[in-house]
């Protein structure tokens, strides 16, 4: 640790703490040097004459917050090297994270945005500033599993570390009563110690390998799926997403409208294709009122603008709204498509001539096989979708397999429509190799 600039930066607390905002808030690409000196009412040449560099001052405030955490931890009087359980580190990490959220919850604000840098602003920070507690903490888990034979349970336990590491609910857990750290592990990590979760929880999805965009994989929920790209589904979870894109475009409110008028505005390339998607019903309904499909597709739009290249739908389908579906397959994709990679996963699809040559399915096995279109057209005509009006004047919607269907049943209902099925689930596709 270069000890001169951390003394430095706490030394100034005004400087301190505007750095402290600007760094918790934004991106390392995104803060402003001008934005730290405003808001901490400092002078330009005192700041530049103390760090040279950007890079200087936000590796000095870094320093000090692993440095706090670090304290933090060794006030405990326990030490790595006497962990002999991946479930104590993960409970030691819980009261470490905790203590320094309740010291200052922007030190673990920042914690979170360091760890959504480029590869590049980390590797940078792994150099030039101290050993981070995580860092730490991880090379003890490796150790520890070291004497596992699979590659893959150490693969998920150090998948499942940096989840609970970064993704800590303190908002939550202040508002659910949920007080007891064991209750929490149970809740974060569910039959973390069961082999069958090791094995079939953690795909590393290769996203190279799959050539058609859109491309689309048929999975239960039950998968987690880590490789190189952008979730939208993490950016809803993560509630820095609405300010951070607000910041980007410069936007008062946001909306889907406002995201789209604003990309097309302050991109040099053309986006004028995405304005079909103005006519969207939500398209100005503020994003804390968005159903979670409709805030996925904001955040597509968005991260289309930002140049994006592969972006990853992970179970966001709201199969409650067809018509919204009918929208998103027929339109909304294939104008995303046009700059941006985009993978979709999902329980189930509509199949259309459009996608039926880039369908995936993730086996039981957590291999991922691309399906036969003609396997897809197989079992299209050997399904039916029979919707009927029952007894007792309910709307009743079945998938019948061929060998099992009874028109003879089905006519003596009033009201009745038989079909093909254009739908499918991976429970339908599983036996397919």
């Amino acid at each position: 640790m270069n000890e001169d600039r951390t003394y430095l930066l706490k030394k100034e607390e005004s400087l301190f703490q505007a750095a402290l905002d600007e760094f918790s808030l934004k991106n390392f690409e995104e803060a402003s040097l001008n934005d730290i000196i405003k808001n901490a009412n400092y002078n330009k040449g005192s700041l530049y004459y103390r760090f040279k560099t950007k890079t200087d001052l936000y590796h000095a405030l870094i320093d000090y917050v692993y440095t706090k955490q670090i304290a933090l931890f060794n006030s405990e009087k326990i030490r790595l090297t006497d962990v002999s359980s991946p479930r104590d580190l993960y409970r030691m990490a819980f009261e470490n994270i905790e203590r320094l959220f309740l010291e200052e919850p922007r030190y673990y604000t920042l914690l979170r945005r360091i760890d959504l840098e480029p590869e590049t602003v980390k590797e940078a920070i792994r150099v030039d500033c101290i050993k981070s507690l995580y860092q730490r903490f991880v090379e003890r888990l490796k150790h520890l599993e070291s004497r596992s034979d699979s590659s893959r349970a150490l693969k998920l336990q150090i998948f499942l570390f940096r989840k609970i590491y970064y993704d800590y609910p303190f908002e939550a857990t202040r508002t659910s009563g949920i007080d007891n750290i064991e209750n929490l592990l149970e809740m974060l990590v569910p039959m973390h110690s069961s082999q069958s979760f090791v094995e079939n929880s953690l795909i590393e999805l290769e996203t190279t390998n799959f050539y058609m965009n859109p491309s689309y994989i048929l999975s239960d929920s039950r998968a987690q799926l880590t490789g190189d790209f952008t979730s939208v589904g993490s950016m809803i979870v993560d509630q820095n997403t609405p300010v951070a894109i607000k910041e980007k475009l410069k936007l008062r409110k946001l909306d889907l409208k406002g995201v789209i008028t604003q990309g097309i505005a302050k991109n040099l390339t053309d986006f004028t294709y995405l304005l079909p998607l103005l006519d969207l019903d939500f398209s100005e309904v503020s994003y804390h009122n968005l159903t979670l499909m409709e805030k996925g597709i904001l955040i597509m739009v968005y991260l289309n603008f930002i140049g994006t290249q592969v972006i990853l739908f992970n179970h966001l389908l709201d199969h409650r709204k067809p018509k919204l579906i009918q929208l998103f397959f027929a339109e909304i994709l294939p104008l995303l498509a046009k700059t941006s990679k985009i993978v979709l996963v999902d329980k189930e699809f509509p199949v259309s001539i459009g996608n039926r040559e880039s369908m995936y399915l993730v086996r039981k096995d957590d291999s991922i096989i691309k399906i036969d279109p003609s396997k897809l057209d197989q079992l299209i005509s050997d399904t039916y979708l029979v919707s009927y009006v029952n007894d007792q004047g309910l709307s009743i919607t079945k998938r019948i397999k061929a060998e099992k269907f009874d028109f003879q049943d089905i006519k003596r209902h009033k009201y009745f429509q038989i079909g093909r099925t254009v739908t499918f689930r991976s429970s339908d596709l599983a036996g397919l190799e």
